[in-house]
C-alpha cells in the first residue's frame, strides 16, 4: 500500500508540474500579446487603430507581402521597384504566343531609409490608412514617413519625411531597381534644377494596328538623396509623376 501511495503522489506532483508549466506559458504569451499590441503603439494611433480604420503591424515585413496602393491610374506596391500605368501595356498579343503584360517602370519612389542621426534603427511601427489609401511608417518614435498616390494629380507618387522631435539627420537611399525591359527609357537632365526627367516609349505593342505609347517620368536623380537635416516639425518630401501619351498630363495654373 505504501508503494502505491508513493507512486499515486509522484503521479499527482507530475500533474502539477505539467499544470503549473502550461498555466506560466499561459501567462507568458498573454503578457507578450499585451506587450506587443497594446504597449508598442504610438499612442496618437490608437484611435484611427481602434476604429479599424488603420491596418497596423509592428515590423515591416516580407516586402512581398507589402500593400499595393493607387488611384485607379497609377500603382504600385510600397517599397517595391515597379510601378503601372493603367492602359499602358507592352508585348504582342496574338494566340499562343500572348507576351502582353503591364508596362514595367522603374520606381524612385522606393526609398530606403538607412538611418536616423547615423544609428541603426530599433523600432518600426507600420500602417495603412483604409480610407485615405496611404501607407505610414514610424521609426524609433523620431521619424515618420508617408507613401501615397494622389488622388486628385493622379500622376503625382509622393513620399513624404517627418521630423516628430527635435533636429536629426536622416540618411536615405533610393532603390529604382533594374532598367525597364519594356520602355526604353533616355535621360535628360535640366540644367540648374534637381530633378532630371526620363521618356521612352513601350517597345511592342499588343497588336500591329495599336500605336506605341510614350511615358515621361520627372523625378529627382536618386544618387542625390543624401542625409538630411530634418529640424522639429520640418519635413522633406520625394515626388514622382509621369505622364503617358494614352492618358496625356493637364497642368494646371493656380
Amino acid at each position: 500500500m505504501k508503494f502505491e501511495s508513493r507512486i499515486s503522489l509522484l503521479r499527482l506532483t507530475k500533474i502539477l508540474s505539467i499544470l503549473f508549466i502550461m498555466l506560466l506559458a499561459s501567462i507568458m504569451a498573454f503578457v507578450t500579446f499585451l506587450y506587443l499590441f497594446t504597449k508598442i503603439q504610438p499612442a496618437d494611433w490608437t484611435h484611427k487603430l481602434d476604429s479599424y480604420d488603420w491596418l497596423y503591424a509592428n515590423a515591416q515585413q516580407d516586402t512581398r507581402l507589402s500593400p499595393g496602393i493607387g488611384n485607379g491610374y497609377v500603382g504600385t506596391v510600397v517599397f517595391s521597384d515597379s510601378v503601372f500605368v493603367a492602359g499602358v501595356y507592352n508585348g504582342a498579343r496574338s494566340g499562343l504566343r500572348d507576351t502582353s503584360r503591364r508596362a514595367r517602370i522603374p520606381s524612385t519612389l522606393n526609398i530606403e531609409i538607412e538611418s536616423i542621426d547615423r544609428n541603426p534603427i530599433n523600432k518600426l511601427d507600420c500602417a495603412l490608412d483604409m480610407e485615405t489609401g496611404r501607407y505610414i511608417e514610424r521609426r524609433d518614435d523620431t521619424i515618420e514617413r508617408t507613401i501615397y498616390i494622389h488622388r486628385e494629380f493622379k500622376h503625382l507618387l509622393v513620399h513624404e519625411l517627418r521630423s516628430l522631435n527635435g533636429t536629426h539627420e536622416v540618411c536615405v537611399r533610393s532603390r529604382p531597381g533594374p532598367p525597364s525591359n519594356d520602355i526604353n527609357f533616355t535621360k535628360k537632365e535640366v540644367k540648374g534644377k534637381n530633378y532630371v526627367v526620363y521618356s521612352g516609349w513601350t517597345q511592342i505593342t499588343e497588336w500591329e494596328e495599336s500605336p506605341k505609347v510614350q511615358i515621361k517620368v520627372i523625378t529627382w536623380e536618386p544618387q542625390n538623396l543624401r542625409p538630411t537635416e530634418m529640424g522639429e516639425l520640418s519635413s522633406w518630401s520625394h515626388c514622382f509623376t509621369l505622364d503617358s501619351t494614352k492618358n496625356p498630363l493637364v497642368f494646371h495654373t493656380m
